[in-house]
């Protein structure tokens, strides 16, 4: 069960002044003061405050809180497509702790264990297994869904002030950064990382949460070589051939991580409650590749934030196709098709998209002309005409032809003044 407090957290200035003025209530300036009052007239009456909600509020408190059902942390999956009575018969189980008829289910929220948190960063090994993420949501290498502030501040043990100043703002990032976790505001459209120069969003702001993926460690000595993430750089000498500089492959990770969301990218409420679910896609996303230590747990956490499958297929399929070969492809739809069974159409479906993708690719690589690609530079052996600072050739400009200035016309009587 939630206190009247806690669920007026997840609520923003706008919510709290209407309930302030419908309940005739005496208006103040700070939000912290307008949710403690409210707390107080409502007198801990869960029920009563959850049946003057809004649907706007109710989707909004779903969205950025996740709670606990017969012992078991849960969230509500995509609570906006719920009319209002619905939502708030989801609140009375949910918070209010009444067993009242619901038009859904709720979604469990896996806890992962220590051994599968463990993640290598750079030459370390940092473990990830004390941050209680079930609490926090899920947090994979995507951002999660929408975090207040104070929820944050209170699950890492933190006094949640009335004001939030910059210096324990930054603490939070600091302790979020220990564990390998990075935060973004919820309303910055680019997604940016947070760093030390951010100044505090205040105490009402949300946060989104994601894992930082573990860094190679020869990157710095690539670096140091001249070589960047896809390969050495490519200098044409005037007397070779252009070259063409070889696509990116993905690492064994990377590869896991797409092969993962193209078999769960069927969507399922029940996926995550049958009994081949991690273990079976885990097994066919990992089939033949070779995994650091570490990343077999931070793969297991990142199937968490997949398992209901609310994501296309398509841009998984962009990224495989340039790297699986057709023997690949080929288990893999099959492990599609034995993984998903209760979808038959749409499995036949994303199969019938992935056959034609690769036909289409056998066809142009094999009409391709091969003729070497054209070589538009200028020879060096050739006599250049010289340019000017333009750019452009120089032009050979003729001078303008002397004219007769400052002479009047006098008509008929110009013959009069003839030289003699």
């Amino acid at each position: 069960m939630a206190s009247v407090r806690e669920l007026l957290e997840c609520l923003g200035r706008d919510g709290l002044v209407r309930l302030m003025r419908e309940r005739g209530l005496p208006p103040t300036r700070e939000n912290d003061d307008r949710r403690s009052c409210l707390a107080r007239s409502f007198r801990g009456d869960v029920s009563g405050f959850i049946s003057e909600l809004t649907r706007e509020e109710l989707v909004s408190i779903f969205r950025s809180s996740t709670f606990e059902v017969r012992g078991d942390e849960a969230y509500l999956s995509n609570p906006s497509k719920y009319r209002l009575d619905e939502l708030r018969a989801f609140a009375l189980n949910a918070f209010a702790g009444l067993d009242v008829r619901t038009p859904g289910e709720f979604c469990s929220v896996p806890t992962p264990s220590e051994d599968e948190l463990e993640l290598q960063v750079g030459e370390q090994e940092e473990c990830v297994s004390d941050l209680d993420i079930g609490s926090l949501g899920r947090v994979s290498e995507e951002w999660s869904r929408p975090r207040l502030i104070s929820r944050l501040l209170r699950h890492m043990g933190r006094k949640v002030p009335s004001r939030l100043r910059t210096v324990r703002f930054h603490e939070l990032l600091a302790d979020l950064a220990a564990r390998g976790i990075e935060a973004c505001l919820s309303d910055d459209p680019e997604d940016s990382p947070l760093g030390d120069g951010t100044e505090s969003p205040g105490i009402s702001a949300k946060l989104r949460l994601r894992l930082r993926l573990p860094k190679a460690s020869n990157s710095r000595a690539l670096a140091d070589r001249g070589i960047g993430p896809r390969g050495p750089a490519i200098v044409i000498d005037g007397a070779e051939p252009p070259l063409v500089q070889s696509s990116h492959r993905p690492s064994d990770y990377e590869l896991a991580v797409l092969r993962l969301k193209f078999l769960t990218a069927i969507p399922s409420t029940r996926r995550s409650a049958t009994p081949q679910w991690p273990s079976a896609f885990l097994d066919a996303a990992t089939r033949g590749l070779q995994l650091r230590l570490g990343e077999p747990g931070l793969l297991r956490a990142i199937s968490a934030s997949v398992s209901i499958g609310n994501h296309s297929p398509y841009d998984s399929i962009q990224e495989l196709v340039r790297a699986l070969s057709e023997r690949e492809w080929d288990e893999l739809l099959e492990d599609l098709q034995a993984l998903n069974p209760s979808q038959p159409g749409v499995v036949a479906a994303i199969a019938q998209q992935v056959r034609a993708i690769l036909t289409s690719q056998r066809a142009s690589s094999s009409e391709a002309p091969h003729m070497p690609p054209e070589d538009l530079r200028v020879s060096l052996a050739a006599p250049a005409e010289p340019l000017v600072a333009s750019g452009k050739p120089s032009v050979a400009v003729e001078p303008p032809s002397p004219s007769k200035t400052n002479v009047r016309d006098l008509g008929s009587l110009s013959g009069m003044f003839g030289d003699e």
